[in-house]
């Protein structure tokens, strides 16, 4: 009798480190989401940013809103006048402030727009790194996770909930796959 109750005792303790062991892996799973999700969304770095706002005047400067015609037109004529400047240049402009101060005064346009930038942003090539990691090192966990998932089914003969949010290729995966 008491070698049952010393047995079932053994039994009771590795079931239940066996369980801890899973929502200890599956808390990993949870931190290393939350982790994809502060990577993916960090802002870019400064260089970037310079670099899409001097796409982004180069691109309206195209389009050029200080450039109207009229201006070469022969004194005396109604397209000569200040009046007939002003209106072109503000017909031309109108629903394009962007592209008018970039035709205008591109470098203070794109000191305005950097001066907000913060720093601490990261290159893309850096995200594009840790996003790697982290989705690998996810993977390694749902697949461990899965492991300890189905050795707790085998020893205790019963079926053990998966998480909601578990990958699909982990858990139809054959054993041998997961390195079981």
């Amino acid at each position: 009798m008491k070698a049952t109750a010393k047995k079932l005792g053994a039994a009771t303790s590795a079931l239940a480190a066996a369980k801890a062991d899973v929502q200890d892996l599956r808390d990993r799973i949870g931190r290393l989401r939350e982790e994809r999700e502060h990577v993916r969304t960090l802002p870019a770095d400064a260089a970037a940013v310079a670099r899409r706002v001097d796409e982004a005047i180069a691109l309206a400067r195209e389009y050029d809103p200080a450039a109207p015609s009229g201006l070469s037109a022969p004194e005396g004529t109604s397209s000569a006048s200040p009046h007939a400047l002003i209106s072109t240049f503000n017909n031309r402009a109108d629903g394009n402030i962007f592209a008018a101060l970039a035709a205008v005064v591109p470098g203070e346009l794109k000191a305005a727009l950097l001066a907000n930038v913060t720093s601490g942003g990261i290159a893309e090539e850096e995200r594009a790194r840790r996003l790697a990691e982290i989705d690998e090192d996810e993977i390694l966990a749902s697949m461990a996770e899965e492991v300890a998932t189905r050795e707790i089914e085998d020893a205790v003969g019963t079926h053990v909930p998966r998480r909601a949010d578990a990958r699909a290729a982990v858990l139809l995966a054959p054993d041998s796959e997961l390195g079981r």
